[in-house]
C-alpha cells in the first residue's frame, strides 16, 4: 500500500471516530435535556399540588414563591398544640321562684251569726262546760259544728231534738273516726222547720270507749251505733241491741281502729 492510501485510510478512520463521538454527544445532550425537562415538570407539579392544598386550607401563597417547609428538626421539636375540648354552652339561669301570694283572709261565713246566737243559748243548759268548741266547717259547705265531751252528749241530743228553737229531727250522717289520741262520733243533723244544718263531734276516750246511746232519740241512730261498735269498738250504753252488724260475733278486734291487728292475716 502506498503512502497516499495509508493517509487516506487514517483520515477515514478519524472521520468515523469523530462522527461517532458527535452522535454520542448529541444523545447525551438529548438525555440531559429530557432529564432537565422532567425535573422542571415535576417541580411545577409539586408546586401546583402544594398550592391547591394551601388553598383548601385557606392559605394563600405567592405563585412564584414556594411555601416554606418546616425543617425536620423543627417538626420534631415543636410541641403540638394540645387539643382543647369545646366549651359547653353556659347554662340558662333558672328563673327566680315566685313569692307565694299572700292568702287573703276569708270573709266571715254567712252562718257565723247564726252559730254565735246558737252557742249563747246552749251555754244556758246544764253541763254546757262540756262544750269544747264551736266553728264553721268551710270544707262542708259552711256547716256550723260543735265539739263536745261524751258526758254531755245525751243531754245535748235531747235538747237538739226537742227544743222549739232547734227541732233537729233528721239524722243525715252518723259515723266514727279514730284520731289515735281519741275517738270521735260524728253526727250531722237537719232541722226541717228551721232549714238549718248542724254538725256535732263527740269526743270519746280511746281506752274506755263508752258513750250514751241516742237510739231512742233518733231511730236512725240504732244501726249506725251498732256499726260504730262493730268496726270501731265504741260501746253505746243503753242501746237496745248492741251487737255486731257487719262481722260475725266471733270476730276478734275492730277493723277500723288504726292499731287493729288482723287475727287471720289471710282475711
Amino acid at each position: 500500500m502506498s503512502d497516499q492510501e495509508k493517509e487516506l485510510t487514517q483520515e477515514t478512520k478519524a472521520t468515523n471516530i469523530m462522527g461517532e463521538e458527535a452522535v454520542k454527544n448529541e444523545e447525551a445532550s438529548e438525555e440531559q435535556g429530557v432529564q432537565t425537562l422532567s425535573n422542571t415538570t415535576s417541580q411545577q407539579m409539586n408546586a401546583e399540588a402544594v398550592k391547591l392544598a394551601n388553598e383548601e386550607q385557606g392559605i394563600k401563597s405567592s405563585p412564584n414563591t414556594p411555601p416554606k417547609q418546616e425543617s425536620r428538626e423543627n417538626a420534631v421539636t415543636k410541641p403540638q398544640a394540645a387539643s382543647v375540648p369545646p366549651k359547653k354552652p353556659a347554662a340558662t339561669p333558672r328563673p327566680a321562684a315566685k313569692k307565694p301570694a299572700e292568702e287573703k283572709p276569708l270573709e266571715p261565713s254567712r252562718k257565723q251569726p247564726w252559730l254565735d246566737k246558737f252557742v249563747v243559748k246552749l251555754k244556758e243548759l246544764e253541763g254546757s262546760e262540756h262544750l269544747e268548741d264551736a266553728f264553721i266547717n268551710r270544707a262542708n259547705n259552711d256547716l256550723p259544728t260543735l265539739v263536745v265531751k261524751s258526758e254531755w252528749w245525751r243531754t245535748l241530743a235531747l235538747h237538739l231534738r226537742n227544743h222549739p228553737d232547734c227541732q233537729f229531727h233528721y239524722v243525715q250522717n252518723f259515723s266514727s273516726v279514730d284520731y289515735e289520741t281519741h275517738l270521735e262520733v260524728v253526727v250531722h243533723l237537719f232541722s226541717f222547720p228551721h232549714k238549718e244544718r248542724l254538725g256535732v263531734l263527740v269526743k270519746v276516750d280511746r281506752a274506755e270507749a263508752k258513750v250514751d246511746s241516742v237510739a231512742d232519740i233518733w231511730d236512725a241512730a240504732n244501726w249506725n251505733e251498732r256499726e260504730a261498735y262493730d268496726l270501731m269498738g265504741i260501746i253505746f250504753e243503753g242501746h237496745p241491741d248492741l251487737r255486731r252488724i257487719m262481722l260475725t260475733d266471733q270476730w276478734i278486734g275492730h277493723p277500723l281502729r288504726k292499731d287493729y291487728v288482723p287475727y287471720d292475716e289471710g282475711v
